[in-house]
C-alpha cells in the first residue's frame, strides 16, 4: 500500500530528476540473423543465471580495453 505523501516532497520526481541528471544510457542492438550477435546477446542474458549483474561485467571489459589502449 503506498504511502500518504508528507508536504510537498515528491520521491518520485526527485528520483527521476536526479536520474536524467546523472545517468546516461547506451543501447546496444543485436541482430536475431546474424550468429555472433546472438551469441553474445544469449551469454549476456545467461550472466543473471551465474549471479553476475551485467552493467558492471560490461564497464569492467571496456576499462580493461581502454586500460591495455585496445581500441584506438
Amino acid at each position: 500500500m503506498p504511502r500518504k505523501k508528507n508536504g510537498d516532497f515528491d520521491q518520485n520526481k526527485y528520483v527521476g530528476q536526479y536520474i536524467s541528471e546523472n545517468y546516461k544510457w547506451v543501447n546496444i542492438g543485436f541482430n536475431q540473423k546474424v550468429p555472433e550477435d546472438v551469441e553474445i546477446y544469449t551469454f549476456l542474458m545467461g550472466l543473471k543465471d551465474r549471479g553476475i549483474a551485467k552493467a558492471p561485467f560490461i564497464k569492467k571489459l571496456v576499462r580493461q580495453a581502454m586500460e591495455k589502449e585496445e581500441i584506438k
